[in-house]
């Protein structure tokens, strides 16, 4: 049963109604969610292991009426036993293996089939999530022994989810939607990795489909291998696909008529394994804040020779967010997370309705290109023609024929 109304048929256009976003709330939540409003973005998403540091968040996420997604994130039983990782609050979980590292290469237990679907599910419906996933753990081979196990624990978690809906003490009266994560390494994905993930996640009854991508390099390869897997995906099921990872192609992706994307601070990129941090360090310390400007389509590095070039942009490229004075960089951590998920949220806007925008995507290019070939930046990823190149197939939007079937990932 799909919780939402705006899902879109098969084959079709995407349009304002059935493009969203889900912003991921790393550190600071408070200062991205007070930068944001609900007409923009109707959904957030944390780490599990977060509701424990930050119950008022999660109160005023409930206060404002946003969807919630809350990750398991099992691929921290894949790190060693003494990784930074694995320690509280995330070994107080049910699904937290105390003396083991689960390898994807073996087969899954019974033991494991019946207590860890239940454990995800349960543990995300205590803290209060809107949305449930069945999360993925981490693997190169895109079918193998770790996709097999994934795929059985996730029919087991669809049965659990469906034996729950009745029970009014679990479920109550919200109409909670099921998503299996498909966590894909994209740099071997081929075409038929493609079909076979599309058929065997599609046999799923599930409300929807969120792909994480590890270690995505926004080449325009893994690009097209994900935008395929995607719209295989969404033409199989007729259902929601939510794609995160993306890096700073996830505004493009959306404008291509991807359904869905996750960004946002500490999640716009995922790499694994994450780095074994000191006992006095907590995971949200490990992340840089990168001030995102929207005339070169990314963030600018914290180097000296990065601040004149963010003072530069500011300069000449004034901004809006109010988070700071318009013609200087935001320099605090609060101003710098507001700064960004205000422009996330305006990244979506114009991702939906680029006309609205003023620019469309091939004029961004062109201007970015520029900018940063000024500022001594790196290139723009070229993964950006392919999609100025299929918003040129038809005025005003995408060839919903354009079906990209011809497309060879290699």
């Amino acid at each position: 049963m799909l919780t939402r109304s705006s899902q879109a048929a098969p084959g079709s256009r995407r349009t304002e109604s059935t493009r969203r976003l889900v912003l991921w709330l790393g550190s600071g939540a408070k200062y991205q969610l007070a930068a944001v409003d609900r007409s923009a973005i109707e959904e957030v998403a944390l780490p599990l292991v977060a509701i424990r540091r930050r119950r008022s968040v999660i109160d005023r996420i409930r206060a404002r009426g946003l969807g919630l997604f809350l990750d398991p994130e099992p691929w921290r039983n894949q790190l060693p036993l003494t990784h930074s990782a694995r320690r509280r609050p995330f070994s107080a979980f049910d699904y937290s293996l105390k003396e083991r590292v689960w390898n994807p290469k073996e087969e899954v237990s019974s033991e494991d089939l019946d207590t860890l679907p239940q454990a995800w599910l349960s543990s995300q419906i205590v803290a209060g999530a809107s949305e449930l996933l069945i999360p993925g753990h981490i693997y190169y081979d895109l079918t193998g022994r770790g996709r097999q196990g994934d795929l059985s624990l996730a029919r087991r978690a669809c049965e659990v989810a469906g034996h729950w809906m009745g029970r009014e003490e679990l479920f109550g009266d919200v109409k909670r939607g099921i998503y299996a994560q498909i966590t894909i390494w994209p740099f071997n994905l081929r075409n038929r990795d493609i079909a076979w993930l599309a058929d065997a996640y599609s046999e799923l009854p599930v409300n929807g489909y969120w792909l994480s991508l590890v270690a995505f390099s926004q080449s325009e390869t893994q690009y097209m291998g994900i935008r395929v897997l995607a719209e295989k995906l969404q033409e199989r099921t007729g259902k929601r696909v939510i794609v995160s990872g993306l890096g700073r192609l996830w505004q493009g992706a959306l404008a291509d008529g991807v359904d869905s994307v996750c960004v946002g601070h500490e999640r716009s990129l995922f790499l694994f394994p994450s780095p074994d941090l000191p006992p006095n360090v907590e995971e949200g310390q490990r992340f840089r804040i990168q001030i995102y400007h929207p005339a070169v389509l990314g963030a600018l590095r914290g180097s000296q020779q990065g601040h004149m070039a963010q003072d530069h942009l500011f300069e000449r490229f004034p901004c809006q967010c109010g988070g700071h004075p318009p013609k200087e960089r935001p320099r605090v951590r609060r101003a710098r997370l507001h700064h960004n998920a205000w422009w996330i949220a305006r990244e979506l806007e114009w991702a939906i309705a680029p006309e609205k925008g003023g620019m469309d995507t091939q004029a961004r290019i062109d201007q970015a290109t520029k900018l940063r070939a000024e500022l001594g930046m790196s290139s723009l990823s070229i993964a950006w023609r392919e999609i100025a190149r299929r918003e040129q197939l038809a005025p005003g939007g995408r060839d919903p024929t354009d079906r990209l079937d011809s497309v060879e990932i290699s």
